[in-house]
């Protein structure tokens, strides 16, 4: 487990994979919550700068953790157009719900994490997050509380706390796959799409 004030090296290292490899607005969080630590709805019109981001790292902003704002991709110019994707299960049957198409179960570590950019909250493998890479916008949607999936594309949608961040029990949360989402096509990602719904 990590505590406040280690790790720094590994938090900033997180938080420039998201905004430089990934390519989404990083925002700083508060150490063991999903609270951001700054003010932040001004970057859902007006995404952090680089050097908003640069500030953030040397001052040790992300010790607290990272979030990040799915949507438009911000800061690669060969993902341009793209949209990140933003998967929240929040319970066992959400995943069990994700991972069954047409009467067929995949397996969510073996099978779904060598397809998307899957994290898992180490004391809890009943929740976790997907990412991948849309053409277009998918549509919000907030929780429910029988299955447990939520859906986020857009700044507007709110923020998800992500990797390396440290849950309320102290755990960090894991990339338990490949660490790239993969890039949707139209027909690939409509079909998600109307799987989800």
């Amino acid at each position: 487990m990590t505590s406040p004030g280690s790790g720094e090296q590994q938090f900033n290292e997180g938080a420039n994979s998201w905004h430089y490899d990934i390519g989404v607005p990083t925002i700083p969080g508060i150490f063991k919550t999903k609270e951001p630590a700054v003010k932040w709805k001004e970057y859902q019109e007006n995404p952090p700068t680089d050097e908003q981001h640069k500030q953030w790292l040397n001052s040790g902003a992300y010790n607290g953790g990272v979030m990040i704002l799915c949507g438009p991709v911000r800061y690669r110019k060969d993902r341009e157009g793209l949209f990140l994707v933003g998967i929240d299960l929040d319970k066992q049957k959400a995943i069990d719900e994700f991972c069954t198409r047409n009467g067929k179960t995949l397996s969510f570590q073996d099978d779904i994490a060598k397809k998307m950019l899957v994290e898992q909250h180490e004391d809890c493998p009943a929740r976790a997050h997907c990412f991948f890479y849309s053409p277009f916008r998918f549509p919000v949607k907030r929780p429910d509380s029988v299955i447990g999936i939520e859906i986020k594309s857009s700044p507007h949608d709110g923020l998800m706390r992500v990797t390396p961040s440290i849950t309320e029990k102290g755990y960090p949360m894991k990339i338990i796959g490949i660490t790239d989402p993969p890039w949707l096509s139209d027909s690939e990602a409509t079909e998600l799409l109307q799987h989800l719904n």
